[in-house]
């Protein structure tokens, strides 16, 4: 990215720059603990997404809008990315089932909310209702279904 953004460097340096790490993997020489690891990455994103880099001629924003449209990325927001996903097998005390929701409902916070049942029930934005007993096996299909429709990069259940 620092190529892209210096006014010194030509792409084709860019080109080799990059095609001898083709196709290794990458490990880095010597060890880093966790703590460190998130130090270079807190410095990086000062660095990178606020503009900070003393070198740059453009600003980041500038290199996103140069490689615009890039294929399968989607600008969305972080609700489009996060899900929850409720599975019930119906049987439990109807109080604590209903607490259970009403709590979902209110920190759902516009993520997307999915309700897998053994039986017909109205919550979330979508519904999916399994005609099995209860079980564990059938606790791992609703996840599964669940896992299957949701529209969410991540999910929480």
């Amino acid at each position: 990215m620092a190529q892209w953004r210096r006014a010194d460097v030509h792409q084709a340096d860019v080109v080799r720059a990059y095609v001898p790490h083709a196709g290794r993997g990458f490990r880095l020489p010597y060890h880093l603990s966790n703590a460190d690891v998130e130090v270079a990455r807190a410095y990086s994103r000062w660095l990178w997404l606020g503009d900070n880099w003393p070198q740059a001629v453009h600003p980041l924003s500038w290199l996103i809008d140069k490689f615009a449209p890039v294929p399968d990325w989607e600008m969305t927001t972080t609700a489009q990315y996060e899900g929850i996903l409720y599975y019930t097998c119906n049987t439990h005390d109807p109080l604590i089932e209903m607490a259970a929701r009403r709590q979902l409902q209110t920190c759902h916070n516009g993520h997307e909310l999915g309700c897998v049942s053994l039986k017909p029930t109205e919550f979330g934005d979508w519904q999916i209702t399994l005609p099995l007993e209860r079980s564990p096996l059938s606790m791992h299909k609703q996840i599964l279904a669940g896992l299957e429709r949701m529209t969410a990069m991540w999910c929480s259940w």
